[in-house]
């Protein structure tokens, strides 16, 4: 009977302060566990778990996010199709950061290694840009599965798309390649 005042306040007033409380607080921790992992990771001899711990940033904080909004609609009466559409939304969010992380690992693995040969320099941009192409195609794809779109049609159309590029420009590619090997 104490607290019946506050089952009489409507979830629109109290729903933002949740949202920001929400952020703030998980914001703060990640801050505090990304700031005691890089002094771990300062420690250790590899740099794997540098390169890790750096493409994990932004990621982590568009999770932070993400949870946040998905908090925010679940205090809000909301009707079935409002709840579906935030379900997908979470799941969106959880495939474009995984997408996010592998791009950011992939991109830094390039970078760091191109210097190393003189193939890796000279096709520096053109490798970090069919590889980001490459993983941003296929959480795309996973995407588009996840809400219910059939991708077997696509994946169809792409196997006889690239085989018909492929028989078009083989000459073309064949020179291509070679003058990147040379």
């Amino acid at each position: 009977m104490a607290y019946s005042w506050i089952e009489s306040i409507p979830p629109y007033l109290y729903a933002p302060v949740f949202l920001v409380s929400w952020l703030v607080a998980l914001w703060l921790i990640t801050r505090f566990v990304f700031y005691r992992l890089k002094k771990w990771a300062q420690r250790t001899s590899t740099q794997w778990d540098d390169l890790i711990i750096a493409a994990l940033s932004f990621p982590a904080n568009f999770l932070i996010l993400a949870s946040g909004l998905v908090l925010f609609t679940n205090l809000l009466p909301l009707s079935e199709r409002s709840a579906q559409l935030t379900k997908i939304v979470l799941q969106g969010s959880v495939i474009l950061s995984i997408v996010m992380f592998l791009d950011r690992v992939f991109i830094i693995l390039i970078d760091r290694y191109s210097s190393k040969s003189i193939f890796s320099s000279v096709s520096h941009s053109i490798t970090k840009g069919l590889v980001r192409g490459f993983v941003l195609g296929i959480g795309g794809l996973i995407f588009l599965d996840l809400i219910g779109i059939s991708i077997t049609p696509i994946l169809a159309s792409l196997g006889v798309g690239s085989l018909a590029v492929a028989l078009a420009l083989q000459d073309t590619l064949s020179n291509f390649f070679s003058g990147l090997y040379v």
